[in-house]
């Protein structure tokens, strides 16, 4: 997720970035710089969240919307559009003010395999 508001078009996260999966251009605007470009290229990023901890300014999140997958690679590409979409919910890594709005998490393979080693220590 991108914050358009807080973003100043530094580019420390395009730095950051081990695999260079982001880009982006800027046009002074003034005093001020604009944000003509952020495309990432989802299909090699390795979500490590560098570019989240790097950010001076708080504009980046990680995503809580684990189904990303495409037939092509070509389409593995988040822009400006995607990452300010409405509906997407930021992750509380690298922004742990968020921990107490992010709901709980359950894996029920994990449940049922607690449940099985429970039951083997009971007997």
């Amino acid at each position: 997720m991108w914050r358009s508001d807080l973003c100043t078009g530094c580019a420390t996260c395009a730095k950051s970035c081990p695999h260079g999966i982001i880009h982006i251009k800027t046009s002074k605007n003034g005093d001020k710089y604009v944000m003509d470009k952020i495309e990432f290229d989802t299909g090699r990023c390795m979500f490590c969240g560098l570019c989240v901890e790097v950010c001076p300014y708080n504009a980046l999140y990680m995503g809580r919307s684990y189904e990303q997958a495409r037939y092509s690679r070509r389409l593995l590409w988040a822009d400006k559009e995607i990452l300010m979409s409405p509906d997407a919910e930021p992750s509380a890594y690298g922004h742990p003010e968020l921990e107490g709005r992010i709901p709980e998490q359950t894996l029920l393979v994990y449940e049922q395999f607690s449940q099985e080693m429970a039951a083997k220590h009971d007997n």
